[in-house]
């Protein structure tokens, strides 16, 4: 059975979740994570030792939250100021009676019920940048940055650079196009491909066109980079990938390098 506990903490909602992985297993019985621990260079341990930053519980923060706590991560800190609307139940991970409530709060309160091992959400209903300025960010083995808006991924880009990898992803203005974007401590940031969301501004949701179909193939792509940067065995060879499903224009994925003008990462070469 899948034990699920709540326990309301200041500015924050925690939820655990025992999982379905007994201390012992009967003789025979794989482990509800044993298919993908025969895969080559896989360590189960390390995804649940892991404590990752999750900022953004929408479309695609959703997406990965639910298949993050499938994998066995060990804790996830979710960040969310936004509310449930209507609207958001055709993509996003939420029910006709979320609506209304805090994204944070619902994103972590579905996603728990998938959880294949001990595993401990916490729900921070209030925008990543407050949660930096209120103190209430710990530490972390990775950060995962999935807001609609640039500012946001320029912020994390800046405060993690130094702590923990980030992984940035976005989603095109008209859901025919998502990136991923791995930042790894001391190496090439976020402003080092997009330059220009420094001065960006723009909050794009609502009212700009999506679909579930592209968050699912980005959520796929950030789940495997995520794997890489916990597991020295299953390296990737990219830190940037372009990804268009239709295939109207090719992509491949990208090493792309650190840029000396760089005004984020630029003052550390």
């Amino acid at each position: 059975m899948n034990n699920i506990m709540s326990s309301s903490l200041i500015q924050a909602m925690r939820f655990r979740s025992k999982g379905f992985h007994p201390e012992k297993l009967e003789e025979g019985h794989p482990s509800a994570t044993a298919s993908q621990e025969k895969l080559p260079g896989f360590n189960q341990q390390n995804l649940r030792d892991a404590r990752i930053q999750m900022i953004g519980c929408g479309g695609i923060g959703g997406s990965i939250l639910d298949h993050l706590v499938r994998k066995g991560c060990g804790r996830v800190d979710v960040y969310d100021g936004d509310s449930v609307e209507i609207g958001n139940l055709g993509r996003q991970k939420f029910f006709p009676s979320d609506v209304g409530q805090n994204k944070a709060i619902c994103g972590a309160r579905n996603a728990i019920r998938h959880a294949s091992w001990p595993t401990e959400i916490v729900a921070h209903p209030m925008w990543f940048e407050d949660a930096t300025r209120r103190g209430l960010v710990g530490g972390a083995s990775a950060a995962i940055v999935g807001p609609d808006r640039d500012s946001t991924r320029v912020f994390c880009s800046k405060y993690f650079y130094k702590m923990c990898p980030v992984i940035s992803v976005g989603i095109g203005t008209r859901a025919e196009h998502g990136y991923v974007f791995v930042q790894k401590p001391g190496a090439t940031c976020f402003a080092c491909i997009f330059p220009g969301a420094i001065t960006d501004q723009r909050t794009p949701c609502p009212g700009t066109p999506a679909m579930i179909d592209i968050l699912l193939v980005i959520a796929g792509l950030v789940l495997t980079a995520l794997d890489s940067l916990l597991m020295p065995g299953r390296a990737i060879n990219w830190n940037y990938w372009d990804i268009y499903p239709s295939g109207a224009i090719p992509t491949q994925p990208l090493m792309i390098e650190r840029r000396k003008d760089c005004p984020i990462c630029g003052k550390f070469n």
